[in-house]
């Protein structure tokens, strides 16, 4: 199968790369910030991995990644297959919609999923997300 470009339908210069599209893309860096995942690309993948979770340090860290990665997934085939825009709102509506999906089947003492979207770490707070992340050749719409 023939592909006319590698390149990130966003970024245009860059190479979409599974590192690109889920650390290196301004708008995936956004949700990390989001969420207080803190990515050292200097390191290889597993050594970034369990880095990230000793500084994350929460016992649901597995649980939010994925779900995370998967919404970052989902919003960049929306907007290269239905000509989405780059918006924080989808990605974070579908990633609270999972998480509670999760939290249906998780043990009594990890209910604490559910409280999770509401505690003060993951309060909704625009200037600190554009703050931390380098934004270039497209802006990310917040619409709350």
């Amino acid at each position: 199968m023939h592909l006319p470009s590698y390149h990130c339908v966003v970024c245009v210069p860059e190479e979409e790369t599974i590192l690109h599209l889920f650390f290196d893309f301004p708008f995936s860096q956004a949700c990390w910030v989001f969420l207080g995942i803190q990515w050292n690309l200097n390191l290889p993948p597993l050594d970034m991995i369990l880095s990230s979770r000793a500084i994350f340090g929460s016992s649901i860290f597995r649980e939010v990644i994925i779900l995370a990665a998967w919404c970052i997934w989902c919003h960049q085939n929306c907007i290269i297959f239905d000509d989405k825009t780059v918006s924080f709102a989808p990605w974070y509506g579908c990633f609270s919609t999972e998480l509670k999906l999760v939290t249906l089947t998780a043990k009594p003492g990890m209910k604490k999923l559910n409280n999770l979207l509401f505690c003060n770490g993951w309060n909704f707070n625009v200037k600190n997300i554009l703050w931390q992340c380098n934004f270039y050749s497209f802006s990310i719409t917040f619409l709350y």
